[in-house]
């Protein structure tokens, strides 16, 4: 049988800011960082918080007053280097003893910090950080939890200088920052009870749990179509097939779709009052959403909003109260339009909206997000980053890739700590698709590798999945196959072969030394050919799955496979490749054979379906040991977002003297 799939891919998106703590950072560290395993490997004293409240002092990595050193700011994170040194400037709110928390992410645990703030001092050793994110290298996926320093600080003045050093570091240990929490001991009653009181508002979120897979769809202005050029949002907003849109949804069998109010552009599929007044010819007279919602409920599939916070809000170019007032507005003016038939909100931008606006009331912005419907669930995306408040009701998880399933439906620690959990992926690899006259890009998430993480979430979760979709509410072929696949296996048990129904999803790459596991030597057409089948490999990290009769989901270097196998007939043996690839897929990778090491790049077999024979080179076994072992190791995917290739055996053919 011959073997079909695509890769897996990433996605590349105060209050108190005034004078004095001084915040100096001295480390060694390295930039090659990356998300562990669901847990860590030495214990974690958990903040006694689990997310920032009114009462927190925030300095955030991203906002100080200056640096010095070798130091990367990627995003909401600054990835540090070396001996460096990093200042902030905030006013101490009252003065006392002050709990300190760590928002970090590490991968190796070798870092000994030490903060001194005048005569006061605490000094911790940070362990490695865990979470859902796959252990994968990417700057992206990296774990990130909110630790409790033992000790306090005593902060008397209204500035204060404080000064964090790493200690005992190695050249190959790595940290990367968040920010530093300050919690007055002082407010821990108050701190507690504000915690209590957001739990306790929270409605029963079990029927969204409970469910097994939604479709989030950026449908926008920037939305391009099969053909031709981007038409003006409101002819779109009017040509828009809602049953046949609806016809498309019900067929991938979700349970939910998350559909886009506004995205890049202040733009809202509805005649809404107040919006039109802030955005001035953004709205349209159709009420595209509430079309879409009776549709939907009448195949009892229900609808839930995208929202663009950071632009509908104006981040940046509001001060406090505005910002505030905008978001309490235009969200009480759509719950009250709409009622039950919008089930929840997911509201994108909250990382950086919550650094620009400490003071942001989120209680009143919570009971505004519940006009119309008070069991409307509300989840703010901070991304990989902590969560900004308990003030809502289930986690964005913006994944974006597989990650690792949960164990519990609240999440126990890590950046959605509290909340219910939910994952958000991306199909395709893209968010939006806006290039025109260019089709959708293909899944790069293997259905099987999808169908093994979504059995693991099952009960503690849905699993979103973004799918690109075309202006006229369409979406591609390819991307409709894999959302029926997983609608045959979820709904209907009818598992494509080659899936380990055991498996509960992907398992962290695997550390220290690989032990010996011998494959099977079949004997070819040729006598004393070796062949080292797909299906006998041993897979080396989360970044490619088996298929029934190939390895593919291949889009990470950080993944290889081996083959330990009884040494042959000494020797000189043909290497031969057995393996497919699609066009604008591959890489360049190694093939090791004892001291032997090709350097092999994808051959474009057309497709993915189509695996070709090749012969890579000679290699000389005749000091052979009674035990081999043969690698195959990706240097560098050519492509972000695409796989290596479909491989699906290696052949060592005897070649005559």
């Amino acid at each position: 049988m011959k073997g079909r799939t695509t890769g897996v891919g990433g996605r590349v998106g105060n209050r108190h800011n005034s004078v004095g703590i001084r915040l100096t950072i001295l480390t060694g560290l390295v930039v090659a960082l990356a998300a562990c395993a669901y847990r860590t490997t030495a214990p974690v004293e958990p903040a006694p918080y689990t997310t920032t409240t009114k009462y927190t002092v925030s300095l955030f990595a991203t906002k100080t007053a200056s640096q010095e050193g070798d130091i990367q700011t990627l995003a909401g994170q600054k990835v540090i280097k070396g001996a460096c040194e990093v200042t902030w400037q905030i006013t101490v709110p009252a003065a006392g003893e002050y709990e300190a928390i760590l928002a970090y992410a590490s991968h190796d645990g070798q870092n000994t910090i030490e903060i001194v703030c005048e005569a006061s001092r605490v000094v911790d050793h940070l362990p490695p950080t865990s979470g859902v994110y796959l252990k994968s290298g990417q700057w992206y996926q990296n774990s990130f939890v909110r630790r409790k320093l033992p000790g306090t600080l005593t902060l008397g003045q209204e500035t204060a200088t404080v000064s964090l050093r790493t200690l005992d570091t190695t050249e190959d240990s790595a940290v990367v920052l968040y920010s530093i929490e300050l919690q007055r001991l002082e407010d821990r009653e108050k701190i507690a009870a504000e915690m209590e009181r957001a739990v306790q508002s929270r409605p029963n979120s079990d029927w969204f749990v409970e469910m097994s897979y939604g479709l989030m769809f950026h449908w926008t202005s920037q939305a391009a179509p099969r053909t031709g050029s981007t038409r003006p949002y409101k002819d779109a907003v009017n040509d828009f097939d809602v049953d046949a849109f609806v016809r498309m949804v019900e067929e991938t069998g979700a349970d939910y779709v998350i559909f886009t109010g506004n995205h890049a552009e202040p733009h809202f599929p509805a005649p809404l009052k107040e919006w039109e007044k802030l955005f001035p010819g953004w709205t349209t007279e159709r009420d595209l959403i509430a079309e879409i919602a009776d549709g939907l409920k009448e195949r009892d599939i229900k609808l839930l909003l995208y929202l663009a916070t950071h632009v509908y809000a104006k981040l940046g170019k509001v001060e406090d109260r505005e910002f505030s007032e905008i978001n309490h507005t235009l969200i009480t003016e759509i719950g009250s339009r709409y009622g039950d038939k919008i089930s929840g909100y997911w509201l994108d931008g909250w990382y950086q909206s919550s650094q620009r606006y400490r003071d942001f009331p989120f209680e009143s912005f919570y009971r505004a997000a519940k006009a119309g419907n008070a069991e409307r669930l509300l989840a703010l995306n901070s991304w990989l980053y902590p969560i900004a408040t308990p003030w809502q009701d289930y986690w964005a998880g913006e994944i974006y890739s597989l990650g690792v399933p949960p164990p519990h439906r609240i999440i126990q620690d890590g950046p959605g700590e509290s909340l219910h959990y939910h994952a958000l992926l991306a199909l395709e690899g893209d968010w939006v698709h806006t290039k025109e006259n260019t089709p959708i890009k293909a899944p790069v998430l293997d259905t099987r590798a999808l169908l093994a993480f979504m059995k693991g979430c099952a009960g503690k979760g849905p699993v979103t999945l973004n799918v690109l979709i075309y202006q006229d509410g369409t979406i591609s072929d390819s991307s409709m196959n894999v959302l029926q696949a997983v609608n045959a296996a979820i709904h209907h048990g009818q598992m494509p072969e080659g899936i380990d129904h055991a498996k509960a999803g992907p398992t962290p790459a695997e550390e220290g030394s690989i032990p010996l596991e011998r494959s099977t030597v079949v004997q070819a057409e040729q006598e004393g050919t070796v062949v080292l089948a797909a299906q006998d490999a041993k897979i080396h990290g989360v970044y490619a799955a088996r298929g029934p009769d190939y390895i593919g989901g291949w889009g990470n270097a950080s993944t290889f496979v081996s083959w330990d196998f009884d040494a042959p007939k000494p020797g000189r043996y043909r290497v031969d490749l057995h393996a497919a690839c699609g066009t604008d897929h591959g890489g360049d990778f190694e093939i090791v054979l004892g001291e032997t090491v090709f350097s092999v790049k994808t051959k474009d077999t057309g497709t993915f379906a189509n695996p070709q024979i090749d012969t890579i080179g000679v290699v000389d076994l005749t000091k052979s040991t009674a035990a081999c072992r043969l690698l195959v190791k990706p240097i560098r995917i050519w492509k972000q977002g695409r796989a290596l290739m479909n491989l699906h055996a290696i052949h060592l053919v005897p070649v005559a003297d």
